[in-house]
């Protein structure tokens, strides 16, 4: 069921109980507490989304049967988006030039990692890789993109790459050996993102920018 025949479907639920203006409130109310778009649940947002939406009609209903009745329909439209994360997150493309970028960029990867099912641990491994690859955009470039892509397999994963049009890095080979020091921390943020993820590859130069790929899966 696409996106849009689901938010649909979610309303005529509603409003076969409830009555249409009081439908659309429910659903309002129940997505804002949830906090994104519904284009972006997926997942435990999902779940929350659903558990908003039967607190918000559970008022409406004097009749316990035709509410038992209501919330099955509910569940059984937005339960396969609640209980399989995978398939519905979605990637995003985050433009990067700013502190508040970097923070937007970091809890984005942290939360696709939530509803890929990754434990708190690799969940901060992720995200603090996000962070020392987008502070390396904004201290050395000043301007560049963060692409989040989960990855559906088994096991699952996530796939950042970090991209700009920068002059590129000319002393790599140092960089990543371990013999430069930079009070900026460009050497450390590098080393320091391999070490943390299952894959790690750079492709760098004056004419290419950086662009940097890095995979952390669920094992």
């Amino acid at each position: 069921m696409s996106r849009s025949v689901m938010e649909h479907t979610i309303q005529d639920i509603l409003q076969q109980y409830v009555g249409t203006i009081m439908a659309l409130s429910i659903y309002k109310v129940a997505l804002n507490r949830t906090g994104v778009p519904f284009q972006e649940l997926s997942g435990e947002r999902m779940a929350n989304f659903l558990e908003e939406l039967k607190y918000g009609a559970r008022f409406y209903f004097k009749d316990p049967t035709k509410r038992d009745q209501c919330f099955r329909q509910l569940d059984q439209a937005l339960k396969p988006a609640a209980t399989d994360p995978g398939a519905r997150i979605r990637s995003m493309e985050i433009a990067i030039s700013t502190e508040a970028d970097i923070v937007v960029a970091r809890n984005q990867g942290r939360q696709i990692c939530k509803d890929l099912g990754f434990p708190v641990n690799l969940q901060i491994k992720v995200a603090t890789a996000i962070s020392e690859l987008t502070r390396n955009i904004v201290n050395y470039v000043g301007r560049g993109t963060i692409a989040i892509k989960p990855l559906q397999g088994k096991p699952p994963g996530i796939q950042i790459i970090a991209m700009d049009k920068g002059p590129g890095i000319s002393n790599l080979d140092s960089i990543m050996g371990g013999t430069y020091v930079s009070q900026r921390g460009l050497g450390l943020g590098l080393r320091g993102t391999k070490e943390l993820m299952d894959d790690f590859e750079i492709a760098t130069g004056p004419e290419q920018g950086t662009t940097v790929t890095i995979r952390k899966y669920l094992k």
